[in-house]
């Protein structure tokens, strides 16, 4: 990385001052912050809902084996490291 707090500007070539651009307001900079904080607080609470709807389930009442005829130690295990 270049020297500095800056790591967008380069080192001895490029001023800070020169790295700013003149082209976006900061409306534009306001608005598109607005949006992606929306659009992750919108994403967060699908998230929490979906979360929240799979723990009200809960989980299966019973599993199904794949192996109905072998039970305990005569099962092929299914996870294994």
């Amino acid at each position: 990385t270049e020297m500095g707090r800056q790591p967008w500007v380069v080192f001895s070539l490029m001023l800070t001052q020169n790295g700013v651009s003149p082209t976006v307001s900061v409306t534009q900079v306001l608005i598109s912050m607005t949006v992606f904080t929306l659009l992750y607080g919108v994403l967060a609470v699908v998230e929490v809902g979906l979360l929240m709807r799979a723990v009200k389930i809960g989980p299966p009442d019973s599993v199904e084996s794949n192996y109905p005829d072998k039970v305990g130690e005569d099962r092929p295990l299914t996870v294994t490291y």
